[in-house]
């Protein structure tokens, strides 16, 4: 890496000699070399600062289908995500038993192909090293941000079932906090108390209500208080 980081500000100056050479002394270096010499100095510079390393890895995906239709457009979906990420899913044109018998967990790589990565990016693919979060009776809470696994927990079976929401105004507090108690209510039999001064959950509970049961606490606040009414504090 550093010899070919080496050989780019090599290719740099020589550039600006030649520009030089002919009295252009404002010239910008191109974007291309300019862009390569960037990148290259940021990866070297993970690599030093991180301790990563680099290593040759070969990612071979097999997808079956019933009908040539099906795999084609299964293949097409497979390239389109692979898109979205700056990542380019080539086909195996006449190399299709090489591919199935590398992706076989024997240990034996048929395919002469490979690429770099480094030690942090390639652990997103081994199994083992990323932590899911998947219970029989969870709900969804979002995604895991490496291995793009949706979490689905429960958070009776959590070390810590606390939690809190935090954001700025019309980040999606609210929708958030509505979303996990309408899907508490629909999926399990917890028993759920909201304590709502600003009567923001009102139309959810009168729609539980309507569904279900809710029993209310304090309806309407009142200072005084009543028989059978909780007075909150």
């Amino acid at each position: 890496m550093e010899k070919r980081l080496l050989g780019v500000d090599t290719n740099i100056t020589q550039w600006q000699r030649r520009q030089n050479a002919n009295n252009n002394f404002t010239a910008e270096v191109p974007y291309d070399m300019e862009l390569q010499r960037k990148q290259l100095r940021e990866f070297l510079d993970d690599l030093q600062t991180r301790d990563q390393r680099m290593m040759l890895a070969t990612l071979t995906i097999v997808h079956t289908a019933d009908t040539l239709e099906e795999l084609n457009r299964n293949t097409k979906a497979i390239q389109a995500v692979g898109q979205e990420s700056l990542c380019q899913i080539g086909i195996l044109k006449i190399q299709q038993l090489d591919g199935l018998n590398t992706v076989l967990p024997v240990g034996d790589k048929k395919l002469c192909l490979s690429r770099t990565l480094t030690t942090e990016a390639l652990s997103a693919f081994v199994p083992f090293r990323v932590q899911d979060v998947k219970h029989t009776h969870g709900i969804y809470y979002g995604q895991n941000v490496e291995s793009r696994n949706m979490i689905i927990a429960d958070r009776r079976n959590l070390l810590d079932g606390n939690s809190f929401v935090l954001g700025v105004s019309g980040s999606g507090k609210s929708f958030a906090a509505k979303s996990e108690i309408t899907n508490l209510m629909l999926s399990s039999d917890a028993d759920i108390i909201i304590l709502d001064p600003e009567r923001e959950y009102t139309p959810l509970v009168r729609w539980w209500r309507f569904q279900r049961r809710a029993m209310p606490i304090s309806m309407p606040w009142t200072c005084t208080g009543t028989m059978g009414k909780s007075i909150p504090l």
